[in-house]
């Protein structure tokens, strides 16, 4: 599923970041293929609210339909 589609309140795994020109992107962001997000909010127009490691981020709504992530079990 992708980050958008995620429930708040829910921790996932980034498996991949598509199309290429997006994963810079959120390489700046400090999301990488492995980084644990939990989804915290939406913000009316899409963009979705996440902490990772490196603290809180919001992440827009093509960058988050661009990031394919799977349930983390902890």
């Amino acid at each position: 599923m992708q980050l958008d589609q995620v429930p708040v309140g829910r921790t996932v795994v980034v498996r991949s970041v598509h199309p290429p020109t997006l994963r810079s992107q959120a390489l700046r962001l400090g999301i990488g293929v492995g980084a644990r997000l939990e989804v915290v909010r939406r913000l009316k127009g899409g963009p979705v609210v996440v902490r990772s490691p490196a603290g809180q981020l919001a992440v827009g709504k093509e960058l988050a339909q661009g990031i394919e992530v799977e349930a983390y079990n902890d």
